[in-house]
């Protein structure tokens, strides 16, 4: 067993590598049916092969302990209460540009899409660009027949001139390359799994980068979920220790990232997958419980 840092950072956390066991494949069946709809595969077996795949693919590129589970299978965005909301807001906001932070292979971008947010308003990010040209195999597209508009780039690494870039008209997102250019101009953002990645004071820094990408229109809204507890601390979790947020003190962050504006924050820990834990730990008797934090920002 090997150990993985995200970059370099002491700022990261870091996790165990373990090696991929294609035993831990589980499907629920409304996943099942979006991916049949989505890669033309209709055979349970033979769709199960091509997960199978593209999850050794994706784990060469980066061993992210979400490959090893299946994770990359799990519509996330669905499961927030602030979906409807994001969703009905790119319908009716003419050109409202979504932004999904750490997109992955794209499984939730592809998601909002199919639920109706239009395509050409989306703009996936993520630390490089190798697993999101992964999810085109996963998918069985390309960028010509699925053209998402595609930023590569750490949010950490929003430095340089997003203080002082002027909020300008509406980009075009075909030709975008760098995240500054959407100072202002996020409608929706989207983060699953993301945050938990992090050290406390490095989420308070992601969280006032996203801030100031957020519209200033009212009811512009950031949402996701990731790993939290009921007591914020660190703590032990199937993949190895981590600062978890509690509802109390999500909140708190994003109060304080956008004062004085004013926001509507909401946040709730619930309970999440615990067989995915299991798998991770191979004992269900020496796992952690697991829990999810669930949250949305709007703007007021």
């Amino acid at each position: 067993m090997t150990s993985f840092d995200l970059t370099s950072s002491k700022n990261k956390v870091d996790w165990n590598v373990l090696p991929l066991n294609p035993d831990l494949y589980w499907i629920l069946d409304t996943e099942k049916e979006f991916f049949k709809a989505h890669t033309g595969i209709q055979d349970d077996e033979e769709l199960k092969q091509h997960v199978l795949d593209i999850q050794s693919l994706a784990y060469s590129i980066v061993p992210y302990p979400f490959i090893r589970l299946f994770s990359f299978l799990r519509l996330n965005a669905v499961r927030c209460p602030a979906y409807e909301q994001a969703l009905m807001l790119g319908k009716n906001r003419t050109g409202a540009i979504l932004l999904d932070v750490g997109a992955g292979l794209g499984t939730d971008t592809r998601k909002l899409i199919a639920d109706g947010y239009p395509i050409e308003n989306v703009v996936a990010n993520d630390l490089n660009e190798g697993l999101w040209n992964v999810g085109h195999g996963l998918f069985k597209s390309s960028p010509k027949t699925y053209p998402v508009a595609f930023i590569a780039g750490e949010i950490l690494q929003l430095t340089d001139g997003i203080q002082e870039a002027p909020t300008v008209e509406r980009p075009a997102l075909a030709s975008l390359s760098s995240l500054v250019s959407l100072k202002g101009q996020v409608s929706v953002m989207y983060a699953a799994h993301f945050f938990h990645l992090f050290s406390e004071q490095r989420c308070r820094d992601i969280a006032g980068r996203l801030a100031l990408l957020l519209s200033h229109e009212p009811g512009s809204i950031i949402f996701g979920l990731n790993v939290g507890a009921p007591e914020a601390g660190i703590h032990t979790t199937p993949t190895g220790s981590m600062f978890c947020h509690s509802a109390a003190t999500w909140k708190a962050m994003w109060r304080k990232c956008f004062a004085p504006a004013a926001v509507k924050v909401e946040a709730e820990v619930v309970r999440g997958f615990q067989k995915m834990a299991n798998a991770y730990a191979g004992s269900a008797e020496e796992t952690p419980k697991v829990w999810l934090l669930k949250w949305s920002v709007e703007r007021l």
